[in-house]
Order: C-alpha cells, then structure tokens, then sequence
C-alpha cells in the first residue's frame, strides 16, 4: 500500500535558504473575510532555514501578525515574470493601513 501511496508524493518541493518563496493565502485570515477576492498567493519571502523535511521558517517583516513557520505545501517557488507576489496588508489598531496611489 504505501508503494503506490509513494508514487504521488513529490519531494521536488526542497528550498534552500536563498530561495525566495510566495505564501499560500489559504490560511491566511484578512479582515474582509472576502477569500474570493483575496490574492492566492504572499510574497516573495526569503527562506530563513529549514526546520525539518516539511516546515521551514521565512523572513518575514517585523509588523506582520504572522507566524513564520510554514508546511511545504502552503509555500510555491517564486519566478519572477508572474502574477503573484503581492504584499499581505499589515492591519495596525484594527485599520488597514493602505497608502492611495493616486487621487482621481
């Protein structure tokens, strides 16, 4: 059984710690609580060092409310000509804290 349990698990997902890495948004909770229009994906973040086969610990900023610990599974090589890599919005007191672009 484990065999073929085996066959679909993929050990391609090893980073070293000058990879930078892009965050899953699954289990990351914002304040809008608007999963549908959330980002997918966080970053990129440098890896810091690996904990064990599956756990590894990033850099992330000093004022995110976040732990720095991730499973393999929620963290995605980042290239960088693609779509992802945005910033998690940093809530201080409760507020978002966003800067405008521009005023039309």
């Amino acid at each position: 059984m484990a065999k073929y349990a085996n066959r679909k698990r993929n050990l391609a997902n090893i980073f070293n710690m000058v990879d930078l890495v892009l965050v899953s948004s699954r289990n990351i909770t914002l304040p809008h609580n608007l999963h549908k229009f959330n980002h997918r994906y966080y970053g990129p973040y440098k890896v810091a060092k690996q904990i064990n086969q599956v756990t590894y610990q990033l850099e992330l900023e000093d004022n995110m409310q976040l732990h720095n610990m991730f499973h393999v599974n929620l963290l995605k090589r980042f290239k960088p000509n693609t779509k992802y890599g945005h910033k998690i919005p940093v809530l201080q007191d409760g507020l978002n804290q966003f800067e405008p672009k521009a005023i039309l």
